[in-house]
């Protein structure tokens, strides 16, 4: 991506999260809402919700059942397949199966809000340690991920944030640690994997949105080749996360 669309793609982001909020401002009544890209009314997304949360009263034993769902049945995938704008509707995810961070995160607010549980979109700025020097240095420099994505709950009238992302499968094969649910707490992005060496530093929290920003959205499909440059340098090298 050349400088002047790096700098426009900067300063669209900029003038997004100027209408963020702090966890704080959220609205947990906004956060229940059903709208075009968090369509947790469409009937698949019920019918899934309540099979997991069948005779389940404890909400955190209610928020790890959908947690992993999401963690393990949506297969991460670093570039997915990006077609038009359904691609971001969590009923679409839901029948696709896989999906990058944000896909993921919609989901998962969706299956929450199913719930009665309210689900707000956050964002961060990342540094994933294990692609520093790796071969993704020409698309991610400095292991930087500019946008990821996660989800808050409100259990109680507080917040907490979950991160999905990886599922169980690949942090077998790659020797990451598996996030995990515990009550009362945060689930974040791992620090360390496995033997103990860096893998993610949360960099700075970008905000929280009561629903999906579009403009995220309209800002991929604007940068189509890009995209797809990127998602074929994935599949041909066959890497992942």
């Amino acid at each position: 991506m050349d400088k002047n669309k790096l700098q426009y793609l900067n300063s669209s982001l900029s003038e997004v999260f100027k209408i963020s909020k702090s966890c704080n401002e959220l609205n947990p009544v906004h956060c229940l809402l059903d709208d075009e890209i968090i369509d947790h009314s469409q009937k698949d997304i019920i019918s899934i919700v309540s099979s997991l949360t069948e005779g389940v009263n404890d909400l955190w034993d209610t928020v790890q059942r959908l947690f992993e769902f999401v963690r393990d049945k949506i297969i991460y995938d670093f570039a997915p397949e990006i077609e038009g704008p359904e691609d971001w509707q969590a009923s679409t995810i839901l029948k696709r199966g896989s999906g990058f961070c944000h896909q993921k995160a919609i989901l998962l607010a969706a299956f929450l809000r199913a719930s009665e549980l309210p689900a707000a979109l956050v964002f961060q700025e990342v540094i994933d340690h294990v692609i520093l020097n790796s071969r993704y240095e020409k698309f991610l420099p400095n292991g930087r991920l500019p946008l990821h994505a996660l989800v808050a709950v409100n259990i109680n009238d507080k917040w907490y944030r979950l991160d999905a992302t990886l599922d169980a499968e690949l942090c077998r094969k790659k020797g990451y640690r598996l996030t995990k649910v515990v009550s009362g707490e945060e689930t974040l992005l791992p620090k360390a994997t496995l033997k103990g060496n860096p893998h993610f530093t949360i960099e700075s929290e970008l905000g929280y949105f009561e629903s999906y920003p579009e403009e995220f959205r309209d800002l991929l499909l604007k940068n189509w080749n890009e995209w797809n440059s990127w998602r074929a340098y994935v599949k041909k090298k066959h890497l992942t996360m």
